[in-house]
């Protein structure tokens, strides 16, 4: 919060100067953003578009911002904006992706998740000598399926594995250590790895949130064998799977 205050009071000391400065009315549309006040963040940033239209960020925010109020169209039109002005515009590519796998359109927002390795979270991308798997044959081939992000993705994604081909190929995962004992439970896989822990020759890499975009998912293609994952049997909580307990269990 004082960061913000500090925000204000500097962009409304240089537009008391300079009522035309569009980075200061940007700079003033983020700080009320981040305090909650939505409609009046696309009003001031509206107003640096109006002096200044060359600025893709200048679109971009705008777009979360209509996000935030379930205008989903206008954000959407906001980040393809921002994405004219140039094309190569990681976040905005992202945050669109986000906002069409919000609205169900699964196979374009998963293309587009794609860049995420450009994005902000271009540090959690990890460069591998041996191809991206694309969805080509696996037969006789060995590939690595590995965690890039927090243990929800992982437990989320890893209904993919078991779609891998189950042909002559031999599937390596590497997940979060504290996910090691679970993951066990998943029979498609071949060797299960943590971080730390040698690493085996493989043909192919895919990272495990990049396998919806692989298999072309839809929402009658997603994975729904349930439960994919199941504590081990010596676990604390090896009971939630006892038929004589009925316990429900949600994650969010």
């Amino acid at each position: 919060m004082k960061v913000i205050l500090i925000m204000l009071n500097m962009c409304t000391h240089v537009l008391g100067i300079d009522p035309q400065n569009a980075d200061a009315l940007h700079l003033l549309g983020i700080s009320v953003y981040q305090s909650g006040q939505y409609e009046i963040a696309v009003s001031l940033i509206t107003q640096a578009i109006q002096i200044d239209s060359t600025k893709p960020l200048f679109f971009t925010n705008p777009g979360n911002a209509f996000q935030k109020q379930g205008k989903l169209e206008e954000s959407a039109q906001a980040y393809q904006k921002a994405i004219q002005i140039q094309p190569d515009y990681a976040d905005a590519h992202f945050n669109l992706a986000m906002l069409l796998l919000l609205q169900g359109q699964f196979v374009e927002g998963w293309e587009k998740y794609e860049w995420r390795w450009d994005s902000s979270l271009k540090s959690q991308k990890r460069n591998f000598k041996r191809p991206l798997w694309d969805g080509a044959s696996l037969n006789g081939k060995s590939i690595l399926v590995y965690a890039e992000q927090g243990f929800g993705d992982s437990i989320q994604f890893a209904r993919y594995i078991n779609l891998l081909p189950n042909t002559d190929s031999t599937i390596i995962v590497a997940c979060q250590p504290e996910l090691k004992s679970l993951f066990k439970s998943i029979d498609r896989i071949d060797t299960l790895i943590t971080k730390g822990e040698d690493m085996p020759d493989f043909d192919f890499h895919a990272p495990i949130v990049s396998l919806p975009h692989i298999f072309g998912t839809v929402l009658d293609t997603i994975p729904a064998k349930i439960p994919y994952l199941y504590p081990d049997k010596k676990s604390d909580f090896a009971f939630l799977s006892d038929n004589e307990h009925h316990f429900k269990v949600g994650i969010a």
